[in-house]
């Protein structure tokens, strides 16, 4: 099979030529079929076009989309607040647990909100020689369960989008059943 980084810059032509020499490969197990798999990975991102079957849009409005503005000063009071909230937690294999998915979105803006783009690498491994389920969660491009949306998909928002963001999600987008008990005084619910 040809190496997928001898395209060079050619918009992924030779990336599709290699891929069609390699087709027979997709029909036997063994490394190779991964190979392949994650070289049509490649070529759809070259393409620009999603890698999962449901066309995910990388849009955050596509995720979510306040159905109305807050004030911009209910951040620094939603930041602190957001981390103290009884999460539920879901049991991962191997023990380890990971709070719900509106917990790491509500991360991912904060964090965007207070650093801006990310240039840490993500993490794979825990203290203990598992996976890094939660730090995992809270950088990846698709999570564990639903939400398509993490710090990845943030790179080149601005602070103050995030920080509008993060504020609207604070009232709109955090379920009760998120949450073991909800502290927020949120009352008026949709």
């Amino acid at each position: 099979m040809t190496s997928a980084s001898e395209g060079g810059g050619d918009g992924g032509a030779s990336l599709a030529a290699a891929l069609a020499e390699a087709e027979p490969l997709v029909t036997q197990p063994g490394p190779d079929r991964q190979l392949v798999r994650a070289a049509r990975s490649q070529l759809r991102r070259l393409a620009g076009k999603p890698a999962s079957k449901e066309g995910a849009s990388d849009s955050v409005d596509s995720i979510f989309k306040p159905a109305k503005s807050y004030p911009d000063e209910e951040f620094e009071t939603v930041a602190a607040r957001f981390e103290d909230l009884r999460w539920k937690l879901q049991t991962m294999p191997g023990g380890a647990t990971v709070r719900t998915d509106e917990y790491y979105v509500m991360h991912s803006f904060v964090q965007q909100a207070q650093h801006g783009d990310v240039a840490t690498e993500k993490p794979m491994w825990a203290d203990r020689g598992g996976l890094d389920y939660d730090g995992r969660n809270r950088r990846a491009d698709k999570m564990i369960g639903d939400p398509p949306m993490m710090q990845d998909r943030l790179k080149g928002m601005s602070r103050d989008r995030a920080r509008q963001l993060a504020v609207a999600y604070w009232h709109e987008g955090i379920p009760p059943s998120a949450l073991y008990s909800d502290t927020r005084g949120i009352t008026a619910r949709k």
